[in-house]
């Protein structure tokens, strides 16, 4: 009597095989998963730093033209260029690794 209720009662699951090769696959899947999203997070970081740069780069561009345009007189003296407007001096200080700009009132 016993037999037969037992197979009466028996219930479908997954094997602990089934289990522990979904666990692997799973595991994998989010490794990869974390890695590239640490990857795509380290080049969005570069790419906006070096974005920063150029249009920095380009501001500077753009304030310089600005600065010969207005001036009324223009000077340089080897690293250093001088526009000077009725209202104000500005001077570029050209360095090694940086252009420093003063405006003098």
């Amino acid at each position: 009597m016993q037999l037969i209720r037992m197979k009466k009662n028996k219930l479908t699951a997954f094997t602990i095989q089934e289990m522990v090769i979904v666990m692997v696959i799973s595991s994998l899947l989010i490794g990869m998963a974390y890695f590239t999203y640490q990857a795509i997070h380290q080049y969005y970081f570069i790419y906006k730093r070096q974005s920063e740069e150029v249009l920095e780069q380009y501001r500077l561009i753009d304030l310089y033209e600005e600065d010969s345009e207005r001036a009324i007189y223009t000077s340089k003296k080897q690293a250093e260029n001088t526009f000077t407007t009725d209202e104000k001096t500005i001077r570029y200080i050209q360095l090694e690794d940086m252009i420093i700009r003063e405006g003098c009132y």
